[in-house]
Order: C-alpha cells, then structure tokens, then sequence
C-alpha cells in the first residue's frame, strides 16, 4: 500500500447526507485544506474539521513522527467562487471535473453549468466505451 504522504494532493469526494456529493482536497505541499462544493453548502468548518482528523490518524499510521494535521495549515472555503450546479443531479458530474482539474495545480475551472451535460455526455461514453489517456 502507497503511503499518502508521497502525494502532493488527495482528493477526496464526501457525501453528504446520502443525498449530495462535494469534494475535499488536502495539499500536502502547501499544507492546505480546500472544500469544493456545487451547492455552496455552509458545513463548511464540520467538513474540514473532518479532513484534519483524518489526516491526524492517516499521519500516525503512516510515518510516526509526522506533522500530518499539526498547526501551520490554511483552510479554504471556495463557496460560490467555482462554478455551481443549476440542477440537483449534477453534483457527481461537478466532483468529477473538479478532480480533472485540481491534480493539474489549478483551481480555476475551465467550465460552467453549461457545459455539464456535455460532460454527463462524456462520463457515459468512457464508463460504458472504455477511457482513453491523454
């Protein structure tokens, strides 16, 4: 099994309530904690209070002297700065372009509500055809 600390970011999707998707990302590198969310939920310090527990007890599994979830983090909240869902279905699709982009170091996202179906389009097409590699 990889060690998580050899990652510069994790992501990671949260369900919230059985009933929406958001996601969570954790970079190591720049000891951030960021939540994405397509609704702009306000749980906002609960989920991020949840990232850093998680990373205090992947940190003690992990390396035993690990700063993991230590002071000196910065959390953010992107709210309504990233782009939102017009419908209550999309969510899952926004989680999915969220992490295309993110891993590239980039949180300006290239896309809108417009586009998502186009993107439901695509998800449907490499799930059932097969996904080609960029």
């Amino acid at each position: 099994m990889q060690n998580i600390f050899e990652f510069d970011r994790i992501l990671i999707p949260i369900n919230i309530a059985r009933a929406h998707w958001s996601l969570g990302m954790i970079d190591l590198r720049h000891r951030e904690m960021q939540y994405f969310d397509s609704l702009g939920f306000s749980d906002t310090p609960r989920i991020l209070h949840n990232l850093a527990r998680w990373l205090g007890q992947a940190s003690k599994r992990a390396i035993d002297a690990s700063d993991g979830a230590k002071s000196g983090w910065v959390w953010y909240d992107h709210g309504k700065t990233i782009p939102q869902q017009g419908m209550e279905g999309d969510c899952g699709v926004f989680v999915f372009q969220y992490c295309e982009v993110l891993p590239g170091g980039s949180s300006e996202f290239p896309f809108t509500v417009e586009d998502i179906r186009y993107f439901r389009g695509r998800m449907c097409h490499e799930i059932c055809v097969g996904f080609k590699k960029k």
